[in-house]
């Protein structure tokens, strides 16, 4: 309320509402307005459909180098990879979907540059994408959600998107094990070549020296050194495997190191003779050392090709394997009802959006009547007008 010349006017909530309410037909205006604006972009709209599926991921299986374990040798092996699970395997799955190997693969398979009347594969893929959700649920399952004009075809997309898992899945499945079985066929062809070349040197040595057999004392020092180096070369091969995706800081590699650390150190021993009461090979002949390190050559190449042997057929047993199916848990139903736009959403936005404009309005309105009988008013609205560059 104004109390004396000059002095500052106070308005309270009864003022505030009188303003308002002397102009409000300018508000309804503008509030229908708003309302007629969302009626038409309820009209322009795309009509879309939402079609949903709920599905259970392939579940990963334990590799047969597991199985493996149980022949006493490969223990160790059978460790690769357990640390390497996600917290929720349907994430992998869910990345896979939104590659755009998958979005081209959909697109051409369901014409859908035709559909949208878009020109190249890109846009029309971008278009997929943008109406295409996939959520990984907390308890393993995943929804694949689709959008589309026409309720049929958002049904039968969510599908094409559990074919697409699946196949892809089943490439990558097949193609990881193959992998690994083309490179322990290599190694394995190289070590048995090697194998041989131990043999023949071992036949040559036998035949230049005389040696055919020695003590049995000796056979018992070849068969530790063979074992510990053939060990040894199988924890490099775990520990290579290891490193190819995990860290130093890795509880896995550390073990690893620390057990090639404590190989290498009995090896070293073994071969100066520190090794409690066997006999040195210093102790040996000349002839009977050479034989010694020939049989010891035999018997750590044969020792490896072994270890070798049964990780290709692990990686065999895993290529025969059928990669696992997607389960549909929860099937897409061809929608009734569409899902966007949403009128009563378009609705109460145009009213709240156009309400306020209005109540904008009429307060700009008031505040330039009210600069003209409030001095102190219109020198602060000019000096606003002047830091704007205004004309005043």
């Amino acid at each position: 309320m104004e109390t004396e010349q000059g002095s500052v006017r106070k308005l309270d909530l009864l003022d505030v509402l009188l303003i308002f309410a002397r102009r409000k037909w300018l508000i309804l205006g503008w509030t229908g307005a708003g309302l007629v604006i969302a009626i038409i972009a309820i009209l322009r709209a795309p009509t879309l459909y939402k079609s949903q599926a709920t599905i259970m991921p392939p579940q990963q299986e334990q590799s047969s180098a597991a199985l493996l374990s149980q022949l006493g040798a490969l223990t160790a092996f059978s460790s690769v990879g357990s640390n390497l699970g996600l917290k929720n395997p349907a994430d992998l799955y869910v990345a896979i979907l939104q590659t755009n190997l998958v979005a081209d693969n959909m697109v051409d398979r369901y014409h859908l540059m035709d559909v949208y009347k878009i020109s190249d594969r890109d846009g029309a893929s971008g278009m997929l994408r943008k109406r295409s959700r996939f959520i990984a649920g907390k308890d393993g399952l995943m929804q694949i959600i689709v959008e589309d004009k026409d309720p049929k075809r958002a049904a039968v997309l969510v599908n094409g998107y559990a074919d697409e898992l699946f196949q892809q899945n089943n490439r990558l499945a097949i193609g990881s094990a193959s992998q690994r079985r083309l490179f322990f066929e290599q190694q394995l062809a190289q070590e048995k070549d090697r194998l041989a070349d131990a043999e023949v040197a071992l036949k040559q040595t036998q035949q230049s020296t005389g040696v055919l057999q020695l003590s049995g004392q000796a056979q018992n020092i070849i068969g530790q050194e063979a074992n510990i180096q053939a060990n040894i070369t199988s924890r490099e091969v775990q520990l290579g495997a290891l490193l190819s995706s995990s860290t130093e800081q890795n509880p896995e590699v550390i073990r690893l190191r620390t057990e090639l650390a404590g190989l290498r150190d009995q090896l070293q021993q073994l071969q100066k003779g520190t090794n409690g009461d066997m006999l040195s090979q210093r102790e040996f002949p000349a002839a009977g050392l050479e034989y010694i390190r020939k049989e010891r050559d035999v018997q750590y190449h044969q020792t490896l090709y072994d270890l070798l042997a049964r990780q290709l057929e692990a990686a065999r047993i895993d290529e025969a394997k059928a990669s696992p199916t997607v389960q549909m848990v929860d099937p897409p139903q061809v929608p009734k009802l569409r899902s966007w736009p949403k009128p009563l959403v378009f609705i109460i936005v145009g009213l709240v959006v156009g309400t306020m404009l209005g109540c904008i309005r009429v307060t700009v309105i008031y505040l330039y009547e009210y600069a003209d009988t409030d001095p102190r008013l219109r020198d602060r609205y000019k000096q606003v007008k002047q830091a704007m560059h205004l004309r005043a």
